[in-house]
């Protein structure tokens, strides 16, 4: 189900957060689908039991109704790896597949218009923002630790060297005169 309306929207949003490669379609990263037409493999339960290699395209939010709802293109990997796991019961969707967040769906009946486009805009680029301080702050983390074991490294330098018979160090002789300190300095 597409109209004019709706591919609009989708432009507003591929202007905003960007598209996918040219060799993979050129679709939006994001884009308004109708909930119906989102589907994902899973396996195939009978009896309580999982059967191995059988799997089968289902709607991803179920319980979505008919109505509109963000997705996010996802990359569907090589088609070695996608047979690999899926075997051919289902076709490689070559240029990747929509995902729903379950976050941003328009109400029922409702087609998006500008309005829910620059809130469903909003609620992405808070997430993306939020991973991006997630991100920011975990590299921070990591740059500490590493200072933290420089200076350890350092400290252990300084007084492994000055440890009397190690080997290929000072061998321990009477103190005949004062040696300067070591000193650690900082960068």
């Amino acid at each position: 189900m597409t109209n004019e309306r709706i591919e609009r929207q989708n432009r507003r949003l591929a202007d905003l957060f960007g598209r996918t490669p040219v060799h993979l379609g050129s679709q939006p990263i994001f884009a308004w689908k109708w909930a119906p037409d989102l589907m994902v493999p899973i396996r195939i339960e009978r009896g309580g039991l999982m059967l191995i290699g059988s799997y089968e395209m289902v709607r991803q939010v179920p319980e979505a109704d008919e109505r509109w709802l963000v997705g996010q293109w996802l990359p569907s990997g090589s088609q070695r790896n996608w047979e690999a796991k899926y075997g051919r019961e289902i076709p490689w969707p070559q240029f990747g597949m929509y995902v729903s967040n379950n976050k941003l769906w328009a109400r029922i009946g409702q087609e998006p218009d500008d309005e829910c486009t620059e809130f469903a805009f909003l609620l992405i680029r808070e997430h993306i923002d939020g991973t991006t301080a997630r991100q920011l702050e975990k590299e921070k983390f990591q740059k500490e630790l590493a200072i933290k074991a420089m200076w350890s490294d350092a400290i252990d330098d300084a007084w492994v060297e000055s440890v009397p018979g190690k080997r290929g160090g000072p061998v321990s002789y009477p103190v005949t005169s004062a040696e300067p300190e070591k000193r650690i300095v900082i960068p």
